[in-house]
């Protein structure tokens, strides 16, 4: 982690990283880290944290990146083994369980998420 202009970082995060690959901060400075393969899960840091409080698990197979809507939402890019695990979940505030709204259509390997404010709830 490095603090806004710094050119040397103010701590490392270790603990409960795998296999990084996507992360994503909220309103509340909670940082989300992706960890692709095992275990295949979103661990959440508390703002100034270096421990996981928390890991979310639910259909998540491979996953890739993440972002976090300004309503709170989580979306997560799930990589997956085969066509029926590759989507884009969608965790509701705080929730350890993916909504029923996963977009699953014309969705292929999905890596990465951008985030566009205007288009997100």
């Amino acid at each position: 982690m490095y603090a806004l202009g710094s050119k040397s970082p103010s701590r490392t995060i270790t603990d409960g990283v795998t296999w990084p690959v996507g992360i994503a901060v909220d309103e509340h400075d909670t940082l989300y880290v992706t960890n692709d393969t095992a275990p295949g899960n979103v661990e959440e840091y508390r703002a100034g944290q270096s421990k996981p409080f928390r890991a979310i698990t639910d259909k998540l197979v491979n996953p890739a990146d993440a972002v976090v809507s300004k309503n709170g939402w989580l979306y997560v890019a799930n990589w997956g083994y085969t066509s029926g695990e590759q989507a884009i979940l969608e965790f509701p505030p705080h929730s350890l369980k993916a909504s029923s709204r996963a977009i699953t259509k014309a969705v292929f390997n999905p890596i990465g998420l951008g985030y566009n404010p205007p288009l997100l709830p």
